[in-house]
């Protein structure tokens, strides 16, 4: 596990096996940071 505060999504795409386009679009849906 990395031990980072944040993750980019290049990152995430790895960790959790998916594309990274998948990530960007459900953060448009639902952003958390916003």
């Amino acid at each position: 596990m990395i031990n980072k505060k944040y993750l980019n999504i290049s990152e995430v795409s790895k960790m959790l096996q998916i594309e990274e386009h998948k990530i960007r679009y459900w953060d448009s849906i639902d952003p958390k940071n916003k």
